[in-house]
């Protein structure tokens, strides 16, 4: 299985684990350009899966009026009902 591969099996916790590894380590020493690569395959996955949820969780507020109607518009630009 090539990197890009195992990188993109991953779940949130495992890259969060394996992101502070790199972080660590480039601490004590100087990553090698390998290193550094999976380094910044594995911050774009994270970043990419967080995108996601936050999306995800704006799409689903629902806004309603003082009145309790729903007003929380569509991508296409209508009000829900």
């Amino acid at each position: 299985m090539k990197k890009n591969e195992k990188v993109e099996a991953m779940q949130m916790d495992e890259l969060i684990v394996k992101i502070n590894e790199f972080a660590q380590l480039a601490k004590t020493r100087e990553l090698n350009d390998e290193e550094k690569e999976l380094r910044e395959l594995l911050r774009n996955k994270y970043i990419s899966i967080f995108r996601q949820g936050v999306k995800q969780q704006l799409e689903n507020i629902k806004i309603v009026d003082e009145q309790g109607n729903e007003i929380t518009k569509k991508k296409d630009g209508k009000n829900e009902k």
